[in-house]
């Protein structure tokens, strides 16, 4: 071989490696929010978010735990707050399930959150004390949301990038959360006793708005909420679910809507919503049951990179959305 071939081989095995140096981090970075790009999951634990009065009038120090992805450049990243199930009276933020999801998640390149919250019910014969329980967790959400935007910098988030989520009774909080406006708050709930929706916890003042809601096997207590706030939604239910109804209940004055019916009324008032209902399908995923919980990860990670990278060219302000339901 002379040394004029051996020269153009090198150059050619140079400009190969170059290529591949550039466009391997540009491709990471497309994928990002879309797919697990990130090996690492870096973990904050047991910050303090606000502190709040509980049911047992003890004054609560409400925590979360933040997952990151590590070693990664970017200090301004969309941020899931997910919160547990429970009932409203047990469960915790460390329970498998949510820890899944925020890592799964942070892997994606978001930063995740996932909360504790005010449990217990007053009188649990007592539909209304339910309906208290959930103004509460309400309460702590928006708490939540206003902490971690108030602290963007620190916690290398986007403010206006602020998501909540959960399952079961964290995803009746988060919907609430969402939604819920203090003149649409029922009057069988005492707000001299409970306070106002707005600012409890601390960082008032500061914005409890969010870009986007992800309900797993939750519901509202009126449809009509869907009429004053324009949060795009994905909604994941169990068509046969026997514990927060895929489609209505009726408990007294307090009734709960589930996903199927959130759906339609995102729907009919011009709210992006995407909805995956799983037949002969009961309350929550089991982890093991890996071809559901791929399913559920995959759609709500679509949704939420569709909003994060502003590429659902759909939704407008004029209220214009696609939706979809998804079998």
């Amino acid at each position: 071989m002379d040394l004029i071939n051996l020269a153009r081989k090198g150059r050619k095995y140079l400009l190969l490696i170059c290529t591949l140096l550039i466009t391997t981090p540009m491709l990471a970075q497309t994928n990002r929010y879309k797919k697990e790009i990130f090996t690492q999951v870096r973990t904050e634990t047991g910050i303090t978010y606000a502190k709040n009065t509980n049911v047992y009038k003890q004054l609560q120090d409400l925590q979360a735990d933040v997952y990151y992805p590590a070693n990664d450049a970017d200090t301004k990243r969309p941020m899931v707050i997910l919160m547990h199930g429970g009932g409203f009276l047990h469960g915790s933020r460390k329970d498998d399930y949510v820890v899944a999801v925020c890592r799964q998640f942070a892997q994606r390149g978001y930063v995740t959150a996932s909360i504790s919250y005010r449990l217990g019910v007053e009188n649990r014969y007592d539909p209304i004390s339910y309906g208290e329980a959930v103004y509460r967790s309400v309460q702590d959400a928006k708490a939540a949301v206003r902490y971690f935007r108030a602290n963007a910098a620190k916690y290398g988030i986007d403010a206006e990038k602020i998501i909540i989520g959960g399952g079961s009774a964290g995803a009746i909080a988060a919907l609430h959360a969402a939604y819920w406006q203090q003149n649409q708050v029922p009057a069988y709930l005492n707000t001299k006793k409970l306070g106002t929706l707005k600012d409890a916890g601390g960082n008032a003042g500061i914005s409890d708005k969010v870009m986007g809601v992800v309900n797993c096997w939750g519901a509202v207590t009126d449809t009509t909420y869907f009429t004053k706030a324009n949060v795009p939604i994905v909604s994941i239910h169990g068509e046969n679910d026997e514990v927060v109804p895929y489609k209505w209940i009726g408990l007294g004055d307090f009734n709960l809507y589930g996903s199927y019916y959130i759906h339609e009324h995102a729907k009919k008032n011009g709210i992006k919503s995407v909805l995956k209902a799983f037949p002969n399908t009961g309350h929550g995923l089991s982890r093991n049951d890996t071809a559901k919980w791929n399913t559920t990860v995959d759609t709500i990670g679509e949704f939420l990179y569709e909003l994060v990278s502003e590429k659902d060219k759909n939704h407008s302000p004029n209220g214009n959305a696609t939706t979809k339901l998804l079998n």
